[in-house]
């Protein structure tokens, strides 16, 4: 999409296909709210630079050290890095999730189909990059219920729906399907899904 970001920001050629859209991710801070958030599988930080916007703290966790100093430029380049803490590391380790404390986790692991060009996506909740359902079930364990999950258009959603009660919201960018954004537990507003649009000429 054009005016993906309102910034030249620093980014692989991967990292920048997969971060989330600056005006989708302003929204889903805006959802989230005030509060200490933990982001995992962060990329290059454009959903953290929000979250730091609009929360009162963000760990952003990931376990790739060079989308981690992406992500580290970026947010300061956006003015906010003093509000964050960079964790280098394992989503899936149970030990560093219970060290951290968050009132809300966000999560958004590879979509990628393993061996195929990244413009192909996965179907299944087992295919990301961690397992999403694996992350799902260790997150609710460690930390907490109140999870958001950005997925693929493609992921089949009864399985999305058999984690857990959920509020599923399907972006459009420029009238086209782009992904959803997964609310569960009390950032639920309504069960069920909606369609939230958006225009690229309004970064």
């Amino acid at each position: 999409m054009k005016n993906k970001f309102s910034k030249k920001i620093n980014a692989d050629k991967d990292g920048y296909k997969m971060g989330c859209p600056e005006i989708v991710a302003r929204h889903i801070a805006g959802r989230i709210g005030h509060t200490d958030i933990l982001d995992l599988c962060c990329g290059v930080g454009m959903n953290t630079i929000q979250f730091a916007k609009q929360s009162k703290s963000v760990i952003a966790v990931d376990n790739n050290n060079k989308r981690l100093n992406h992500a580290r430029k970026n947010a300061k380049l956006y003015g906010v890095e003093k509000k964050i803490k960079f964790i280098q590391g394992d989503v899936m380790n149970e030990n560093l999730l219970k060290s951290v404390k968050a009132d809300v986790v966000y999560m958004d692991p590879d979509w990628a189909m393993p061996k195929t060009p990244k413009t192909q996506w996965v179907l299944n909740v087992d295919n990301t990059q961690p397992p999403l359902d694996e992350l799902y079930k260790l997150v609710k364990k460690t930390v907490t219920s109140d999870i958001v999950v950005r997925i693929p258009r493609t992921i089949d959603l009864d399985q999305i729906k058999n984690l857990d009660d959920c509020e599923i919201e399907n972006i459009y960018v420029d009238n086209e399907l782009k992904f959803r954004i997964v609310y569960f537990g009390s950032l639920m507003k309504k069960d069920g899904q909606n369609d939230i649009r958006f225009s690229s000429e309004k970064i």
